[in-house]
């Protein structure tokens, strides 16, 4: 589904759309940018609560990510989209600054006035009784209570992001910024990878309850002591390479469980790259400096000027609710989603990621609300407005179909192995071919499943992948399988495997002048010239340029693959 610019409100199409352009890259990878920017400045400021009398709440905090090959623009993108986010961390490290100059004053003054008093006191502890009654010494001392308790704190730093950060350093950072904090990674894997490892158990626990953002967190230690959170609200976005996904998910999901992490990504996208175009032109400034100020307002504002109902003492924090229009549609949607969408979809993982959808619908709607109320500087209607939930259900419906193509990741991942096997025997046969030898006899004789394990190819390294490999070119016809006895006693056949004469006579030899050159990748009209049209579906059309240097070889790499000897003392079947 591609990006249109009505999912966006007017007062971001512009810089989205230029910053985009200038570079080039995909708008969406902008877009997202920008949303979960400005969601995690609005935070547990405020929030929405989607039914009329319920008083379930939700908070715009948003987790999302772009996923893309190296050299799509995905950094700069990310930088732009933040650059509204940067504008606001520098004018809070000003205004710090500023605040630290003013508190360094009064606490000299502070100081001097209080030792002043004790000075008072202690003299007139040394005098005598006659001169000095107890009740002055006593009032002394009250002075010198009361002063100390107005004792000035030293300013607080606004923190709006942080980019490296210990989850026990992230809880403190929280407590001095109750509105949440944005965790921005350039690499998404690494905080994914590290989540995942052991010892890490509640480290993924306290990002996956900051999601909501609508809670507080507790934790008491030892060493650190108690720290109390009152609200633990965090955004998280960054950038991820498809082959770095591809094998979390297949690490994730070939676990016994599934908590539920990845499927937080709801502002996922995964586009189709774009042709690069030399650009050189200026920046809209003036388009910049709209979406600026929006984020400046949103920071600042008392969201009761936009509409939001006040805080009382059952909501601790302002809230808003759907006009009427707005109302009957999301009734109507998330009655859609629980009894059609979730329950017709096969794939479980997705069902769990569209679950979500009810609070990303609000969620996204509440943003484009205030978005349009920073615009005008008032109350855009009676409520969230129909226009600003209908652009929230077409971004649902735009990110549901990048959210398939991530998914469908998975259901590729048992493709890999058989799609690097693949590329093995077609650059074993062209160079044959080219030579006229046959290593290992593998074209003349076959090859077992020890033959494949024995060379530690990637994705090849253990029985069960090979198997999967195996079976998915012997169905599409690329090998026979033949069962033979090791003995005349016979005992356990072994399964030797031959490429087929179809696919020897249809891969042309290697031109002599190409001996230094990588393989070219295996072309679909190939694929369907031998009857193996598997390997020219979508299944497997992710991983085609994701893992080049595994699946494309030099002659001297092939010369290596296909001349190790194999130990024939290894027994292992």
């Amino acid at each position: 589904m591609p990006f249109s610019a009505d999912l966006l409100p007017t007062a971001l199409q512009e810089f989205v759309y230029d910053e985009a352009d200038r570079m080039p890259a995909p708008v969406s990878f902008v877009a997202v940018s920008v949303l979960v920017a400005l969601g995690s400045v609005i935070g547990a400021s405020c929030g929405i609560k989607p039914k009329q009398k319920d008083d379930w709440l939700i908070v715009p905090n948003l987790w999302g990510g772009i996923v893309a090959p190296p050299t799509s623009k995905k950094s700069p993108a990310i930088d732009s989209g933040m650059r509204p986010l940067n504008f606001l961390i520098n004018k809070a490290r000003e205004s710090y600054e500023s605040d630290l100059k003013s508190h360094e004053k009064d606490k000299m003054l502070y100081k001097s006035k209080l030792e002043g008093l004790e000075a008072d006191l202690k003299s007139a502890s040394k005098t005598s009784s006659k001169n000095k009654p107890q009740k002055t010494r006593e009032e002394l001392a009250e002075l010198i209570c009361q002063e100390r308790e107005n004792e000035p704190m030293p300013p607080c730093l606004r923190r709006y992001k942080t980019n490296d950060c210990t989850v026990p350093k992230l809880g403190e950072l929280e407590c001095a910024n109750p509105n949440g904090i944005l965790v921005l990674r350039d690499e998404l894997i690494g905080l994914l990878a590290g989540l995942d490892k052991e010892g890490k158990e509640e480290d993924r626990a306290f990002y996956l309850e900051g999601f909501n953002g609508t809670g507080s967190y507790d934790t008491d230690r030892i060493m650190r002591g108690s720290l109390f959170i009152k609200n633990h609200c965090l955004s998280v976005f960054g950038g991820i390479q498809p082959d770095k996904l591809i094998a979390y998910l297949e690490q994730a999901y070939s676990g016994l469980g599934n908590d539920g992490l990845l499927q937080r990504f709801q502002m996922l996208v995964y586009p189709d790259s774009i042709e690069w175009q030399y650009r050189d032109r200026y920046p809209n400034r003036e388009a910049a400096n709209v979406v600026f100020d929006i984020f400046k307002k949103l920071s600042e504002t008392d969201f009761i000027e936009f509409g939001a109902y006040p805080t009382d003492e059952y909501n601790k924090r302002p809230y808003f609710r759907f006009s009427l229009d707005a109302q009957a549609f999301y009734v109507d949607w998330t009655h859609k989603l629980n009894t059609q969408t979730i329950p017709n979809e096969e794939n479980t993982v997705i069902q769990q990621h569209l679950g979500k959808y009810e609070r990303l619908l609000p969620a996204l709607a509440l943003i484009f609300h205030l978005i349009d109320c920073a615009s005008i500087g008032q109350a855009n209607g009676f409520g969230v407005s129909l226009e600003a939930i209908q652009r929230a259900a077409r971004w649902c419906e735009y990110l549901e179909t990048h959210a398939r193509r991530v998914y469908g990741l998975i259901d590729g991942m048992g493709m890999r192995p058989a799609l690097t096997l693949s590329k093995k025997i077609e650059a074993l046969i062209k160079r044959t071919a080219k030579t006229d030898e046959t290593p290992e006899n593998w074209l003349k004789d076959g090859f077992t499943l020890r033959d494949v394990r024995r060379k530690q190819w990637q994705h090849l390294k253990d029985d069960n992948a090979i198997e999967k490999a195996l079976t998915v070119l012997a169905d599409n016809y690329w090998i026979v399988p033949n069962d033979t006895h090791n003995s005349k006693n016979g005992g356990r056949p072994t399964t030797r495997y031959f490429i087929s004469q179809k696919l020897k006579t249809s891969i042309p030899p290697t031109a002599k002048t190409d001996e230094t050159q990588k393989m070219n990748n295996f072309s679909e009209k190939t694929a369907q010239k031998i009857g193996f049209g598997s390997f020219g579906s979508t299944h497997l059309g992710d991983f085609e340029n994701l893992e080049n240097d595994s699946l494309i070889l030099t002659k001297n790499e092939l010369d290596d693959d296909f001349k190790t000897p194999i130990d024939p003392n290894d027994k292992k079947a």
